[in-house]
């Protein structure tokens, strides 16, 4: 059964429509039956690849992996080349398979375009000690994003705690990341506040 797209799917890049052509062709499908299939394309709308683009697709790409292989010997030229397909887009795992690239090389190309951009090369690692110094045990990376979305919203929760003062009715702040001149005030604000609602509050089921 030949897969028919239609308007109804998401809009993609024209760079991605070629590169599922390119996949069509790998896997033997015949071009006429390619020709059927239609993509959202951004900026062009509902389109369908006549033979003759198909052709073009896949001698542009079969030539852009064996540059590839002919500049492996030339640094510059490999890492501007991975430069270029990290700018469409392209994560280090897509590189590595679709051009079949070092996996090492990809991922120094990565760390080479972050220090170029102004991040330390360790970077990653420098933020995965920073949570672990906080008592935040972070070992993959989803981890550390499911920590991170929590200690932002607990940050947020906190900046919105407030109380008025009873002589002027003004509001004091409980967080001690509003005000940093306040923090010690912020401090002995909180200790008032833990000590009154422990001699006055009870849990719901203890009442």
């Amino acid at each position: 059964m030949v897969l028919k797209e239609t308007t109804k799917n998401s809009e993609i890049t024209l760079f991605a429509a070629e590169e599922k052509i390119n996949k069509l062709i790998q896997s033997g499908m015949r071009y006429n039956e390619i020709t059927k299939v239609g993509f959202n394309i951004s900026g062009r709308g509902f389109h369908r690849f006549p033979i003759s683009e198909i052709s073009k697709i896949k001698k542009r790409l079969n030539s852009q992996i064996e540059n590839i292989h002919t500049i492996d010997n030339n640094k510059n030229e490999s890492v501007a080349y991975v430069f270029q397909l990290i700018e469409k887009g392209l994560e280090a795992v897509d590189i590595v398979i679709k051009y079949r690239l070092d996996p090492d090389f990809v991922q120094s190309c990565f760390r080479k375009r972050w220090e170029l951009e102004g991040y330390s090369k360790d970077f990653v690692k420098d933020v995965f000690q920073t949570f672990k110094e906080h008592d935040f045990e972070c070992i993959l990376e989803d981890d550390l994003f499911r920590i991170m979305s929590e200690a932002l919203e607990s940050h947020g929760f906190l900046n919105t705690l407030k109380f008025r003062c009873c002589e002027c009715r003004d509001f004091v702040y409980l967080s001690p990341f509003r005000n940093k001149e306040h923090h010690d005030n912020c401090m002995e604000d909180w200790r008032s506040a833990i000590g009154y609602l422990s001699q006055n509050n009870a849990h719901y089921y203890c009442i």
